[in-house]
């Protein structure tokens, strides 16, 4: 009876080491990022073609210094300062490997949400959130926040564009030694100032 069971255990033993894989890689391989980001790039340049083909009146009002000024922006102008934010470095190929993509349902906003983080902390975009409908067609707004080095100083820009309606975009510089020089500016197109 010993030997019955010493030989079925065997036998178990045997037959369980002969059916398990090895789940070791060979050798580990870097995969390509196939992450289909949204195209950010276009939707600013869409965007722009939007004011560009409309008689919107531009606003744009600055706060620097606990002061506030405002004035009327031409196409032309409000043009300039949108190619400034596409100069950020918006596109898709520029983000490809370097950020993490994340989705999810807000139920609270009705929006989906594709957040692309930095994967490695340097200068540069450091996030970008992209909110769009519910079904996932339309884009509703549009952060992101970059961050770059120059010498001493740390500039952190951050970005807020609510589609065909507005634009804020604050700059926040600060020195090593404390010094900090914050602005905002607001760009209004499609939308009454309350």
């Amino acid at each position: 009876m010993k030997t019955m069971r010493t030989l079925f255990i065997l036998l178990l033993i045997a037959i369980v080491s002969c059916n398990t894989k090895n789940n070791k890689p060979a050798s580990y391989k870097l995969q390509a990022d196939t992450t289909k980001y949204y195209p950010i790039e276009q939707f600013i340049r869409e965007q722009i073609q939007y004011v560009d083909l409309r008689n919107f009146t531009i606003y744009q009002v600055t706060q620097k210094d606990n002061k506030t000024d405002s004035v009327i922006l031409s196409k032309d102008a409000f043009i300039d300062w949108a190619n400034k934010v596409l100069a950020m470095g918006l596109y898709a190929e520029t983000m490809a490997g370097h950020y993490k993509e994340s989705v999810f349902n807000d139920q609270t906003t009705g929006s989906i949400t594709l957040h692309y983080a930095k994967v490695e902390a340097s200068s540069g975009i450091q996030y970008v959130d992209v909110l769009l409908d519910a079904s996932g067609t339309q884009v509703k707004r549009l952060f992101l926040k970059a961050l770059t080095v120059q010498n001493d100083t740390t500039i952190t820009e951050q970005l807020s564009w609510k589609a065909n309606k507005s634009a804020v975009l604050s700059n926040s510089a600060t020195t090593t030694n404390g010094y900090q020089n914050n602005s905002t500016q607001l760009i209004t197109w499609n939308e009454i100032q309350k």
